[in-house]
C-alpha cells in the first residue's frame, strides 16, 4: 500500500478498479473497522442525520452535506448521532501505474467538505444512479465520473484559503490543532500526520503561520478564553482547565502576553 497525498495526486498516474456506489439508510448505529481496517477506499456523502468517525483519539464529524474520504486499511469506528442516517457511499480501489501498488490518499478518515459543492455532490449522485439502476456494465462511465470528482477535489484542496504548496502540506495538522486545541499535541505526532520529519514540519509551519504549533494552539485557546470570560459563568481556573492549560498560572501568563491585560482585567470590562 502506498500513501500519496491529495497534494501530489495530480502528478501520479493511477487507475481505478472495483468501483461501486450505493445510497444507504444504515440500520446499525455503530460499526467498527478497528481489527482489520477498511477493505476499500471510499467517499461518504451525508444526506441526512449526523455521524462521527473515531480513530486514535480523534473524531471527525459528518453532517448533511459533508463529504469524507475513508482510506483502505483505516482502523476506525462509525457511530450514528441521529435516529435516521442516510448517505451515499462510493467505494473504489486506486492502483499506481508504475508500481501496481494500491494507493491511499490519507492515513485516517478525512473530512474534505463541510458543505459539498454542487458539482461534487452531483458527480457522487451520478455514480449512485449508475449502480442503483443496475447498469453496472457502464464501467468506463463510472471511472470517468470518479476521475472528474477526484480532479475537482484536488483542485479545491490545492486552491483553499492559503494557496501556497507548503501550507497545503500541513493542512491536516492545522485542522487537527483547530479541532483538538485542548489536548497535549506533540510536534512529532503532527509531523507524522503530514508525512514530514519533525524539523521540516516545524520550518514549514513557522513559515506558513508565523508561529510554532504550540503558539498557534495557544492563540486559539486565548480566543476561546475571551468568549468564556465574557460569558461569566466559569471561574478563571475552570476556564484554564476546560481549555487544557497545564495550570492556571500558565494560562494567565499566556493570556496577558497575547491580550495585553490579565484575564481578570479582561473579565471586568464586561
Amino acid at each position: 500500500m502506498k500513501y500519496i497525498p491529495f497534494s501530489i495526486l495530480n502528478d501520479t498516474v493511477f487507475a481505478f478498479d472495483c468501483i461501486s456506489a450505493i445510497t444507504l439508510i444504515p440500520q446499525k448505529q455503530f460499526l467498527s473497522h478497528m481489527k482489520l481496517g477498511r477493505i476499500l477506499n471510499g467517499f461518504l456523502y451525508m444526506l441526512e442525520g449526523e455521524c462521527v468517525f473515531s480513530f486514535e483519539g480523534e473524531k471527525v464529524y459528518c453532517a448533511p452535506g459533508s463529504l469524507i474520504y475513508l482510506p483502505t486499511g483505516s482502523k476506525h469506528t462509525y457511530t450514528a448521532l441521529a435516529e435516521k442516517i442516510k448517505y451515499i457511499r462510493v467505494d473504489f480501489r486506486m492502483i499506481e501505474a508504475s508500481s501496481s501498488e494500491e494507493i491511499i490518499l490519507t492515513k485516517h478518515p478525512y473530512l474534505i467538505y463541510d458543505n459539498t459543492p454542487f458539482y461534487a455532490s452531483s458527480l457522487i449522485e451520478q455514480l449512485s444512479d449508475i449502480f442503483m439502476t443496475h447498469t453496472h456494465s457502464e464501467k468506463l462511465k463510472s471511472k470517468s465520473i470518479l476521475y472528474d470528482l477526484m480532479s475537482h477535489i484536488c483542485f479545491d484542496l490545492s486552491n483553499s484559503s492559503d494557496k501556497s504548496s507548503n501550507s497545503f502540506k500541513i493542512t491536516g495538522a492545522i485542522n487537527y490543532i483547530e479541532k483538538n486545541f485542548t489536548k497535549n499535541i506533540s510536534t512529532a505526532y503532527l509531523a507524522d500526520m503530514c508525512n514530514l520529519s519533525p524539523s521540516h514540519f516545524r520550518r514549514i509551519f513557522k513559515k506558513c503561520k508565523g508561529c510554532t504549533p504550540t503558539e498557534y494552539k495557544n492563540t486559539i485557546r486565548v480566543e476561546k478564553a475571551k468568549s468564556l470570560l465574557a460569558n461569566g459563568e466559569l471561574t478563571i481556573t475552570e476556564i484554564s482547565d476546560r481549555l487544557g492549560f497545564e495550570s492556571v498560572y500558565y494560562f494567565s501568563r499566556v493570556f496577558k502576553e497575547r491580550v495585553g491585560i490579565s484575564a481578570k482585567e479582561f473579565r471586568s470590562t464586561y
